[in-house]
């Protein structure tokens, strides 16, 4: 028979735990908990001139009435199969300096936005080898602003993520603030059963890893490589070691589906060497391992990281949990529309290593 006192201290760190969880991080109580904090009001809402759209990746800290005018815009364009015929209504009413279009599958390019450059590149690392070679080779050389990098598709299923897709002036508007902007905005995911945060815990994304990938490999099967796809790192975290690049150490911003902008000084604020290694990783064959460790990454290294811890407590002041899957969203802040625990289906639910998680980002 075990005594008092074995008992107590047995209960005593899920006691602590619990009380750290709900009291002084309410996270999984009613949403009256969002303004908690003085200085946000909403993260997940405009409205909030503090720090409103945060949660989605989207926070615009000053408006400009037409940041775009004056500024050197380029568009590089990664092609492979797709007709261009949509860019000129995605561009519309934006001046477009320059565009490139990096072709790679030895097809037509179709509808190509007048005076295009249109460079041919063997098909290897799709995307995001087309963004990588044009910062290290094309890109250093040129006088330009603002960048829009983007795949010749902008269907449903090529985001990658539950989400929908922004409008290019929404993008710059964004990027005005934190010199990045994604091309979609997470949303509800019936699979997580909750809203998807922009923003992931780093340690739990350096985690991720990916044994085979499958969407749309019918359409780009004669195109690719039998076995080429495993690489030599074990998840996320190894590769980013390998290229060089550094990540922000708590939470940091994921942009899926290949399409996104960025200041010029916000690209070559990192080290080229970083940029060069990434292409030359990327260059091992056409559907690989890194090119999904690439995608996770251009958001961590491109927008400026968050600094204030009061804006990171009122991310997780918003969240019920973690994503814990191992592909898609390992990482991810997740908050439930209906009852929280529908958050913690896909989410750490034990409240020891929950807590262990949220007080090492504080």
């Amino acid at each position: 028979m075990w005594s008092y006192t074995t008992i107590f201290f047995l209960l005593l760190p899920l006691v602590v735990a619990m009380d750290m969880l709900f009291n002084r991080f309410p996270m999984i109580s009613d949403d009256s908990h969002i303004v908690s904090f003085p200085e946000c009001s909403c993260v997940d809402c405009i409205e909030d001139n503090v720090c409103g759209g945060i949660w989605t990746g989207q926070e615009v800290r000053q408006q400009h009435s037409n940041y775009a005018e004056g500024k050197k815009i380029i568009m590089v364009i990664s092609h492979c199969l797709n007709n261009l015929d949509w860019v000129g209504n995605f561009t519309k009413d934006i001046h477009i300096s320059e565009t490139i279009i990096i072709s790679k599958c030895g097809e037509e390019v179709i509808g190509a936005p007048s005076g295009a450059l249109v460079v041919r590149l063997p098909n290897v690392g799709r995307c995001d080898h087309t963004y990588a070679y044009f910062i290290t080779t094309i890109g250093v050389a040129k006088d330009f602003d603002i960048v829009i990098f983007m795949k010749d598709d902008r269907s449903e299923e090529s985001m990658h993520c539950d989400g929908a897709w922004k409008s290019l002036e929404s993008m710059i508007q964004i990027s005005s603030s934190n010199g990045f902007a994604c091309g979609m905005r997470p949303t509800q995911s019936k699979e997580v059963g909750s809203t998807l945060s922009a923003y992931h815990v780093t340690a739990l994304l350096k985690s991720f890893s990916m044994s085979q990938y499958s969407n749309k490999e019918t359409l780009y099967s004669s195109l690719t490589k039998k076995g080429d796809f495993m690489s030599e790192f074990r998840n996320l975290g190894e590769w980013v070691s390998f290229v060089g690049a550094i990540l922000p150490d708590r939470l940091v911003q994921v942009c899926y589906g290949g399409t996104f902008i960025a200041t010029r000084e916000q690209v070559y604020a990192q080290d080229l060497k970083v940029w060069k290694n990434i292409e030359i990783s990327l260059s091992r064959g056409n559907s690989i391992q890194e090119g999904h460790y690439a995608e996770r990454v251009w958001a961590g290294l491109l927008a400026r990281p968050l600094t204030k811890k009061w804006k990171i407590r009122a991310l997780l002041n918003h969240s019920h949990g973690i994503a814990n899957i191992s592909v898609a969203y390992m990482g991810t802040l997740l908050h439930s529309t209906g009852p929280p625990e529908d958050a913690w289906k896909h989410a750490f639910i034990n409240l020891t290593q929950l807590h262990f998680y949220w007080s090492s980002l504080l």
